[in-house]
């Protein structure tokens, strides 16, 4: 058997959960988006339009952060 064989795949997808005031909403990414990817579809999800006065937050434990569009999804500022 070779090395290869032996070296887990990483996924190409995980899962994200998105909180509003109204609704939780769980959707599967690709480890290849962008934030600007995964901010596209939540306001398609929830059909807004305003997208400019939005963003979307990272939170983890106490600690709370904005996403920047042009880097991986799970980047944080």
């Amino acid at each position: 058997m070779s090395i290869l064989g032996l070296k887990k795949k990483q996924p190409k997808t995980f899962k994200v959960k998105v909180i509003t005031m109204d609704a939780e909403m769980e959707f599967s990414c690709e480890v290849k988006w962008k934030g600007k990817d995964l901010f596209d579809l939540v306001c398609r999800t929830v059909g807004l339009r305003e997208t400019w006065f939005f963003g979307l937050r990272y939170t983890v434990k106490d600690t709370h952060a904005w996403i920047f569009w042009q880097l991986v999804a799970l980047t944080v500022c």
